[in-house]
């Protein structure tokens, strides 16, 4: 059985920062394996937060990297990284210095200038004076035999510097994309979708990554040819098998390129929709009806596959077509969807956030403006009649103090008209049962 899930409020936001949390704390090991110092470390010693160093010491610092005497320079280097008030347009005077220590033949010194130089990469000021030397130092580092180095000069590749050096830039980026450590391999494609400026052999190598055998590299490359589409759309191919991968997180990746790729991936995912695994049935729903349903050429097409998800043999595939449907289906095409969304809500492994209890509520709102309407009055009705009358009362005194004054919205008025303005007598008894379940609740 088909098992994913998508909280339309907060889910992709939650899992994107989860997983970048985990990227960034457990990635790097040294290449020697035998527990020395990794990139992770390097990370963490990053991430950490000593006490800023007073700028008073200016001067003591200057004389530090100054100096020749390497672990001077690294204890000078580090303090000037913590500066108080952090690196301004006023120290540029010393980031010469800064990247003629990034090329020392001393690790220890290399990736402590490094981070400095990542620093520094935020200042206009610093990128427009020496952007091209800074690039060249990363490019130096990135040839390092030490992964920790070629690891740390991706890591501060800032993605404004690389767009106003691009034509040096890319190259070290599409190369690093081929590094035998994991972490920089990860570097590497992330900074590719952050950038603004992009040429085929960028987009060549985030294909290419969409194979690699790292899940973490794999999941970026597939977020940052989201972020270049429609550039990246000759990754489409490749987007496509994707969403067969083993890995949820990937799958997820893909599907969201893929609905960024507009019209030229359309074709494929409708090609996909009852594919034999659940798993891509339900991604193709996704990636499809969160874009395709309202507007635009295929939208007609698209929605009639959803409404069609509604028969899927899988649970999890009929209840992402109902939730779609709660939100922009047709009356009878929501009336068809109830029994589905009632059934959901009570499966949390289905549906964890909630998204079948707020599209049984769009669609009682809708149901009950439609008691009032001649056309529409019947099938309103034939929806309400989906629910058990238990259940319904249940759920409307629960939804009334959930949604009433929020975004779910009160229906209490709804039902008001309805009982004096409904077709049929059926109608208006049936509101006026309603309402009056509601009037009790308030008093």
């Amino acid at each position: 059985m088909c098992r994913y899930v998508f909280d339309e409020r907060v889910g992709t936001i939650v899992f994107i920062i989860v997983v970048d949390l985990l990227v960034l704390l457990g990635m790097g090991r040294s290449a020697s394996g035998d527990g020395d110092p990794s990139w992770g470390a390097f990370q963490l010693a990053a991430w950490a937060s000593p006490p800023p160093i007073p700028r008073s010491q200016l001067p003591q610092i200057e004389s530090q990297i100054r100096g020749k005497n390497a672990k001077l320079q690294v204890q000078g280097l580090d303090d000037l990284s913590r500066l108080e008030g952090n690196i301004t347009k006023d120290l540029v005077r010393l980031l010469p210095r800064v990247l003629e220590l990034g090329r020392s033949n001393d690790d220890r010194v290399t990736e402590a200038s490094l981070y400095l130089i990542g620093q520094y990469a935020w200042l206009p000021e610093a990128r427009e004076k020496h952007g091209r030397a800074m690039i060249e130092v990363i490019g130096k580092a990135l040839k390092s035999k030490t992964a920790d180095v070629r690891t740390a000069a991706l890591y501060v590749m800032n993605p404004d510097l690389v767009d106003e050096q691009f034509a040096l830039a890319a190259p070290l980026l599409v190369s690093a994309a081929d590094d035998d450590v994991e972490a920089a391999r990860v570097s590497a494609v992330v900074t590719m979708g952050k950038i603004q400026h992009t040429n085929q052999n960028i987009v060549d190598a985030l294909r290419k990554a969409l194979r690699d055998p790292a899940m973490q590299v794999r999941r970026q490359a597939a977020y940052s040819l989201a972020n270049l589409a429609p550039k990246s759309k000759t990754a489409i191919p490749e987007l496509f098998q994707a969403m067969r991968d083993e890995h949820a997180e990937v799958r997820g990746g893909a599907t969201h390129a893929l609905q960024k790729m507009g019209d030229d991936a359309v074709e494929g995912l409708l090609a996909m929709a009852d594919d034999p695994d659940a798993t891509v049935r339900g991604l193709v729903l996704y990636a499809l009806a969160t874009g395709y349903t309202r507007s635009g050429k295929h939208s007609e097409r698209v929605y009639a596959m959803v409404e069609r998800k509604l028969d899927d043999p899988d649970p999890a595939v009929q209840a992402a077509a109902a939730i779609r449907i709660s939100i922009f289906g047709t009356l009878k095409a929501r009336v068809t969807a109830i029994p589905i969304l009632v059934k959901t809500v009570a499966d949390k492994e289905i549906d964890p956030y909630g998204n079948a209890y707020v599209g049984i509520h769009r669609c009682i709102k809708v149901f009950a403006a439609g008691l009032t309407d001649q056309e529409k009055a019947d099938d309103a009705m034939r929806g309400f009649r989906q629910f058990d009358k238990a259940f319904l009362k249940t759920y409307l005194l629960e939804a009334q103090r959930k949604y009433k004054g929020s975004e779910g919205g009160d229906v209490a008025p709804l039902f008001k008209q309805a009982a004096a303005r409904g077709v049929e007598a059926e109608h208006r008894a049936f509101a006026s049962e309603v309402l009056a379940w509601l009037t009790e609740q308030q008093q």
